[in-house]
């Protein structure tokens, strides 16, 4: 079996997992928090994230490509990311203390942010740990961890929400699985790969951070652009009006596991591919752009007619949300491209290329919830969204034709659409439940997009890596 087959294999697994038990756990969240409780939730999260990545700042990417590229010096690099994230982590604890001192929050919203903080510090070592597997292309140690992890959180989680502790206590559920998710994680580094402690040296810290900090700050930029706006509703609509962006905000956001385990799994091969066999990456690049289209494609026509019904899901206070959710999964189908090709860009040496992408998008979403928060609150940052990931992916496929790549062919969209239409029309007379009007639609668009010969099995699992042959063989 191909390292990319298996590696594919194994993350696809994992973040399926991931994402079945994360909607299930959100769900649940919506019904027993209700939309106030849910937008503290989700603001905590946000800040969690951005904590990470204040702790990050590029150096897991950066980290497994260099290892992908030499693991002879995988305990060098370990050892000294380490002890920077170690640095970071003052960075990012004194701007979290500054903010929860400058912002009054209730009792229960301070004390959930601090919780999710110490997930944020704990899943940035967690990710460092993942981009060691990740360089050695040994992606199911990763699984093993994300499934145990999710599980922990799902289980408790459900069951201290069921039981009435509240916010603090479901806060609590990250930050001791996320505790026990280190503890395996390290264990696997040392005694799988062998990893030591290595030599400390701070010149080579410094060129690493100097390295690492253009993919720090498009990852920031980046995931500034997918959050903030939850930031800005809370501060100018309250929570409430916040948890109403949020619950379908989390659908975006499980969406993104689509093509995020595409990059993650391509990463470490595009990365030395660039360097010696750029056929090979165009092939990458236009068999993953064709299967992007062909689920991105149904996924937003389908949801226009299936958003009563999955926000229904969430309970009576996320009613106002069927708007943004049919409104976000565009933004949600255009972010598909723009992970992908944004991690393109970044294996082929475009850092800056797509920093100054994201940083234009990231000021264009502001400018725009901006103009619309006050009048329209959540429905004006879901039209932000939209805009700027619109925005950004159309720049982002110019540079990439122009400076890596291009699709090698293109007749997938024609078979995408034909089957798409098929599903449409099922979808417009067909009065059923939310789950089998979900499976039959499914079903409806995979035997469409079959009969069209749009799917190659060879395409779905296995890419085969070859330094010659045809690369419009897709």
């Amino acid at each position: 079996m191909s390292s990319v087959k298996r590696n594919t294999y194994f993350i696809a697994s994992s973040q399926a997992v991931n994402l079945v038990l994360a909607l299930f756990l959100n769900i649940m969240a919506g019904r027993y928090l209700g939309d106030e409780g849910f937008g503290k939730y989700a603001f905590a999260a946000v800040l969690y994230y951005f904590v990470f990545l204040f702790d990050d700042f590029g150096i897991v990417t950066y980290v497994t490509r260099a290892i992908a590229r030499n693991r002879q010096d995988a305990a060098r690099y370990v050892t000294n990311s380490a002890v920077l994230k170690l640095l970071l982590i003052l960075v990012s604890g004194g701007f979290l203390g500054l903010y929860l001192i400058v912002f009054s929050f209730p009792y229960d919203k301070t004390v959930l942010i601090i919780l999710f903080g110490v997930y944020g510090i704990l899943y940035s070592f967690n990710q460092l740990c993942s981009g060691v597997f990740r360089g050695f292309e040994q992606m199911h140690y990763e699984m093993y961890v994300v499934v145990l992890e999710k599980i922990l959180i799902t289980g408790a989680g459900i069951f201290v929400l069921a039981t009435g502790r509240g916010l603090i206590a479901f806060g609590a559920v990250f930050a001791c699985a996320g505790g026990v998710s280190l503890i395996v994680n390290l264990l696997l580094v040392r005694y799988k790969f062998r990893i030591q402690w290595s030599k400390l040296s701070f010149t080579f810290m410094g060129s690493m951070f100097k390295a690492a900090v253009i993919m720090g700050l498009f990852l920031l930029l980046a995931q500034a652009h997918a959050r903030i706006d939850v930031l800005l509703l809370s501060a100018v609509k309250g929570d409430a009006v916040a948890g109403w962006y949020a619950a379908p905000y989390k659908v975006l956001l499980f969406l993104e596991v689509i093509p995020t385990v595409l990059f993650t799994s391509t990463f470490p091969r595009l990365s030395r591919s660039f360097l010696s066999d750029r056929g090979y990456v165009e092939r990458i690049y236009t068999i993953g752009f064709k299967y992007l289209f062909l689920i991105a494609l149904p996924v937003v026509v389908g949801a226009q007619f299936l958003a009563p019904g999955i926000m229904a899901l969430f309970g009576s206070d996320f009613v106002h949300s069927v708007p943004v959710l049919r409104i976000v999964i565009i933004a949600a189908g255009f972010n598909f491209f723009n992970i992908f090709t944004g991690g393109l860009l970044i294996a082929s040496d475009r850092q800056k290329d797509v920093l100054k992408i994201q940083a234009a998008g990231l000021v264009l979403n502001l400018v725009i919830n901006a103009l619309l928060i006050p009048r329209y609150a959540h429905i004006g940052s879901s039209i932000a969204t939209l805009a700027s990931y619109g925005s950004v992916l159309a720049v982002t496929l110019v540079v990439t034709k122009k400076q890596v790549c291009w699709l090698a062919r293109k007749d997938f969209f024609i078979k995408g659409a034909a089957a798409t239409a098929c599903m449409t029309v099922f979808l417009m007379f067909a009065r059923f439940s939310l789950v089998p009007q979900l499976v039959l639609a499914m079903a409806v668009y995979s035997a469409a997009i079959i009969a069209f010969k749009g799917i190659r099995l060879h395409e779905v699992l296995y890419i085969k890596q070859v330094r010659t042959g045809d690369p419009n063989e897709n």
